[in-house]
């Protein structure tokens, strides 16, 4: 269950992830307090704070941690945070990130993408024209690669996807 945090808690996370967030590009996404749903008579509470890349990048795990101790070591000083009760879950939109208008569709031109429209169609493939609000995808059916055009507003859901290509070692 999401329990929101009041805006000087906000402001003070911020402020301690602002510099080191700034260093690394990379983004503050989201910051929610939520129950354990693991142990659900627990009263604690985890701080789920979400980070993305600036350059479209996968954050490695050591920024992870790196982000983790940072608010640990500040936290524990803090007013507003009861630590005892507190605990941290700190992660990135990870390589499948929705996409959730068009300057993030465009900046995926070129990218391979996944969408789902309002008449429940859905095709991946590579992103390879926006003009206005008709976007145009690569597709592959059975090995044909052929032009998918919708509107903008007729996608329900997209998101970046990735592409398996398989590779043929020469000594076969």
């Amino acid at each position: 269950m999401k329990k929101s945090l009041n805006e000087s808690q906000k402001q003070e996370i911020s402020a301690i992830l602002k510099n080191y967030l700034e260093e690394e590009s990379l983004l503050l996404k989201e910051i929610v307090f939520n129950t354990n749903e693991f142990v659900p008579e627990s009263t604690d509470q985890i701080l789920q704070i979400s980070i993305s890349s600036t350059k479209d990048e996968n954050i490695s795990l050591d920024k992870i941690v790196a982000i983790s101790k940072l608010l640990n070591t500040k936290l524990e000083n803090s007013n507003n945070f009861d630590m005892t009760k507190l605990g941290l879950d700190i992660s990135s939109s990870g390589i499948e990130k929705t996409i959730n208008n068009l300057t993030e569709l465009n900046d995926n031109l070129d990218k391979y993408v996944f969408v789902e429209l309002k008449d429940n169609n859905s095709y991946q493939g590579k992103l390879i024209n926006i003009n206005d609000n008709e976007i145009t995808l690569s597709v592959n059916f059975k090995g044909q690669f052929r032009k998918v055009k919708f509107d903008y507003n007729e996608a329900k859901f997209m998101r970046k996807a990735i592409s398996v290509k398989k590779e043929i070692d020469s000594k076969w």
